[in-house]
C-alpha cells in the first residue's frame, strides 16, 4: 500500500505523537514532495522522519524543472 502525504501537518503529527514506528510498521510506503518536506520546521521532527528515508520506507520526491512547469501550467 502507498500513501502520499500532501500536507506537512500529517508528518508533524506523526512525529509529535511519536507514531512513526507504528505508522511504518504497517508497511505503508509513504511519499511526499520536497515542497511539503521543507515545511517541517522543527529539527527534531525532521530527524525523526528522516530516519525512515534511510530505510526506504519514506520517500521525498524532488520535481524536475520541466515537471514544475507542468504543475504551474495546471494551476
Amino acid at each position: 500500500m502507498r500513501a502520499v502525504v500532501k500536507d506537512a501537518n500529517v508528518l508533524i503529527d506523526l512525529a509529535t505523537c511519536k507514531l512513526t514506528d507504528a505508522w511504518f510498521a504497517l508497511g505503508i510506503e509513504t511519499m511526499t514532495t520536497s515542497f511539503v518536506w521543507n515545511e517541517i520546521e522543527r529539527k527534531d521532527h525532521g530527524e525523526i522522519l528522516e530516519e525512515w528515508t534511510t530505510k526506504d520506507r519514506f520517500k521525498i520526491i524532488e520535481f524536475e524543472a520541466d515537471e514544475l512547469v507542468q504543475v504551474l501550467e495546471l494551476h
